[in-house]
């Protein structure tokens, strides 16, 4: 939802090497799902990016867009 003409962004940084996709975990907690669904549904940008940690202490960015489910 845009606010002052400005959009909303919620954006998950995942770690997880062999993660091919974002999605809350609703069997943890179900309304953490519920609210990320009804949040895009009203104009709130959801995206995920994919992150590691290397050895020598820098990130890098492994996937800028990795897919998300609601």
């Amino acid at each position: 939802m845009a606010i002052n003409g400005k959009p909303g962004y919620v954006v998950f940084i995942v770690t997880h090497p062999q993660c091919s996709r974002f999605r809350p975990n609703r069997a943890v907690h179900p309304e953490m799902g519920d609210a990320l669904k009804s949040a895009a549904i009203n104009g709130v940008n959801v995206h995920a990016v994919k992150m590691a940690l290397t050895e020598k202490g820098s990130i890098d960015l492994l996937d800028e867009d990795l897919p998300v489910s609601l």
